[in-house]
């Protein structure tokens, strides 16, 4: 039997998962809001939080008949996922959203009962190895993420950089930049970066030597006037804007979120 900070495993691979009491006990089993650290089965671990729903009285629905109303919500209590992200990604524990179990997060589960049982069909979603839970009032949370290494985005602990790296498309008055923002750990064991876009309307050159460097703006410039000179020998037959115009057509297409 092995004890973790967030769960027991046995030797079959059975997984007792301890959720942290936020709330008021309902029963020994069972308390208001609870939440934990959830292993999948492919190896992920997803922040979980459950509180209990009641289900809305039948006089809000007069366009439901009464078997079409208990049809709809069986349960007197039902399971409400309050959250659901992975906490081993630092942009997901910072934006609280995971494109994968989003179908969960702030989610109503009608038709689950909120018991100790209805709680581990839930979390059977995620693994099928998880037999039971067990209710405790120590806040592992925090100590368990730092434990494995799980980074918020916003923690002091990472180094943070948010860099241009490449012209999309300028005027006189307006620029539009690749933005590049990565946040690592001393020895970048832990490593993010996310490419996003940026317009900089009536821009400064002041402003953006002082903000990113003097250096740094200059190579971006000369790297797009190279390629807008390289893109204007393939289609010569087009005047500037219509060159600006397609080369930021192509870069649109590179880009990558």
């Amino acid at each position: 039997m092995k004890n973790y900070l967030n769960r027991i495993e046995d030797e079959n691979g059975n997984i007792i998962i301890k959720f942290v009491k936020m709330g008021m006990d309902i029963d020994n089993n069972t308390n208001h809001r609870i939440r934990g650290i959830v292993p999948t089965d492919d190896g992920k671990y997803l922040f979980i939080e459950i509180t209990r729903g009641h289900r809305f009285k039948k006089s809000y629905f007069d366009n439901l008949t009464k078997n079409e109303y208990e049809e709809r919500f069986p349960y007197e209590d039902y399971l409400f996922c309050e959250s659901c992200f992975r906490v081993d990604i630092p942009l997901d524990y910072y934006e609280n959203y995971s494109k994968e179990f989003n179908k969960f997060d702030r989610h109503a589960f009608y038709k689950i009962n909120h018991s100790k049982e209805g709680i581990i069909e839930f979390l059977q979603k995620f693994n099928k190895n998880i037999k039971d839970i067990k209710l405790i009032d120590k806040n592992y949370i925090d100590e368990y993420c730092d434990e494995l290494g799980f980074y918020r985005l916003y923690d002091d602990k990472l180094e943070h950089k948010y860099e241009p790296v490449k012209i999309i498309y300028k005027t006189d008055r307006d620029l539009i930049l690749n933005m590049k923002y990565s946040c690592y750990n001393y020895d970048k064991s832990i490593y993010f970066e996310n490419i996003s876009r940026e317009n900089f309307n009536n821009y400064n050159m002041e402003n953006l030597y002082r903000q990113f460097g003097k250096q740094q703006i200059d190579n971006l410039f000369d790297n797009y006037y190279k390629e807008l000179e390289g893109f204007k020998e393939k289609v010569n037959s087009k005047n500037e804007e219509e060159y600006r115009e397609c080369l930021k057509e192509k870069n649109d297409d590179e880009l990558t979120i």
